[in-house]
């Protein structure tokens, strides 16, 4: 089966200040066409960079030395630079971030941030048609008014909405990966499921893939076929999700299952650190 992303010993070093930390460390995966993958871990796993590894974004005032090879539409994303660079993400990767409030830009309306993304990678027919566009984009991932919805600004939409507007956002050219990176953390329950139900709808109509970063093993068990668990940087164990939660391996792994709140049985233990003698 063809791999819409192929990772192979994915390296990556972190320079602040003279200080050198190796924040992610020989990862390799691979993501078939319409597959899912689950990267879960606690906080600091390296889940998040990773991401950004693969993607080639490189946070402000830091310098990321990258080594390996990334693979994303068949394109080698560590050979190219610059413009060439962006279109390929543009057209290839939609991105889901965790906080739509901050992915979006305040002072823009949401319509326009849609035709301006449309406008970067080629798509619509003019001005008007990116419009029509974007309005059409509204529309499908549930906005009743997307007319009048489209002029507002994202303060004045709900968490939701702003998610909604993001999901639009991601999948506007049709990408053939799709990224969520905590795509639900600041939404209640009710509304999680709304958004990862959205995700899926799209995902069916565009045959993307999904690459979804969680912290939530809940989430991750019902939404992906596979999960990789991440600590450290480093894979610790990588599965098919029904085989990975019935029967994990890695102590790391079975940990993070016992730290799950449950309204039957005993507390859940809480999950040791390696200062506290953890689980390696």
């Amino acid at each position: 089966m063809t791999s819409v992303l192929h990772v192979e010993n994915l390296t990556t070093v972190v320079a602040r200040r003279g200080v050198e930390q190796t924040v992610v460390d020989g990862v390799s995966l691979s993501l078939p066409a319409g597959g899912s993958l689950a990267i879960v871990g606690e906080s600091g796993a390296g889940k998040s960079m990773l991401i950004r590894s693969i993607l080639g974004v490189h946070p402000p005032g830091v310098t990321m030395n990258v080594s390996g090879r990334v693979l994303l539409d068949g394109n080698d994303m560590l050979a190219v630079r610059g413009r060439a660079h962006r279109r390929i993400l543009a057209h290839s990767v939609g991105m889901i971030h965790q906080d739509p409030l901050r992915s979006l830009n305040p002072t823009y309306r949401v319509g326009t941030q849609l035709t301006e993304a449309l406008a970067f990678a080629g798509g619509g027919s003019g001005r008007k048609g990116r419009a029509a566009r974007a309005v059409e984009l509204m529309r499908e991932v549930g906005f009743r008014s997307p007319e009048t919805e489209s002029r507002r600004y994202p303060h004045e939409l709900s968490g939701g909405q702003r998610q909604r507007v993001g999901i639009s956002a991601a999948t506007l050219t049709e990408p053939a990966l799709l990224i969520g990176d905590e795509p639900t953390t600041a939404l209640d329950v009710t509304v999680q499921k709304k958004v990862l139900d959205l995700m899926d709808q799209m995902r069916a109509r565009t045959g993307a893939s999904l690459l979804l970063v969680t912290h939530d093993l809940g989430v991750a068990a019902e939404r992906c076929d596979e999960i990789i668990v991440m600590r450290a940087g480093r894979i610790v164990e990588a599965g098919s999700t029904a085989t990975l939660l019935s029967a994990p391996t890695h102590p790391y792994t079975r940990g993070l299952l016992e730290s799950i709140p449950r309204l039957d049985g005993p507390r859940p233990r809480r999950l040791r650190t390696s200062a506290e003698g953890a689980l390696s």
